[in-house]
């Protein structure tokens, strides 16, 4: 009946201010929280600025469905949730994905194609130390020899080879290594080279 459907709508509408109110509250407690140092936090500015757009979408979209409600315009509610649910997507796609791609991903992408192309053009060794993500076979296009913990013998023997090339790791994890030549440090991971004969 007609009761059901005010408390239908009226729960929409609710549900719809509270999502609304936690996009908007959620990135302001983010930094409060002890995030991995390959967290690239820069990006955090540019996701709140997306999750702002999405609460504002929201808070329009549900407003016009209330309005339509409130007025009796019939059909129209479901025109508005339509709409609502499109440039919900479209936002996030557009707005929210891009920055938590650059937040999480887009710093070690960026290592990993410099890597491979660096071993494209000189040769030698790709090592990966403490980060078990296949990306970076992908991305670099380049074998690998992946430790995903400290093995001081297998590193030693690596280093030692007398073949030069490239490890990946994290930047934390790059202070148990041999001092090396730094060629990228970007969003909590570096590139680090292995010099013909330098160990």
């Amino acid at each position: 009946g007609g009761s059901q459907k005010k408390i239908g709508a009226a729960t929409l509408v609710g549900i719809g201010i509270v999502f609304g109110a936690a996009l908007l509250y959620l990135p302001s407690i983010v930094p409060k929280f002890q995030l991995p140092d390959t967290v690239e936090t820069a990006a955090l500015g540019e996701i709140q600025n997306a999750l702002s757009i999405l609460s504002f979408v929201i808070f329009i979209g549900v407003a016009t469905f209330f309005f339509s409600w409130w007025k009796g315009i019939p059909g129209n509610g479901a025109w508005v949730l339509v709409a609502l649910m499109i440039a919900f997507t479209l936002t996030v796609v557009h707005q929210v994905l891009p920055g938590v791609d650059r937040m999480l991903q887009s710093p070690l992408r960026g290592i990993a194609l410099e890597a491979g192309e660096r071993m494209r053009s000189n040769g030698g060794q790709l090592i990966v130390y403490g980060i078990n993500k296949p990306s970076i076979l992908f991305y670099s296009r380049q074998y690998a020899t992946v430790l995903t913990r400290m093995d001081f013998m297998l590193l030693d023997h690596l280093f030692r080879s007398g073949e030069p090339g490239y490890l990946i790791t994290t930047k934390k994890k790059s202070r148990q290594l041999p001092p090396l030549p730094v060629l990228i440090d970007r969003g909590g991971y570096v590139l680090l080279e292995l010099p013909k004969g330098a160990l």
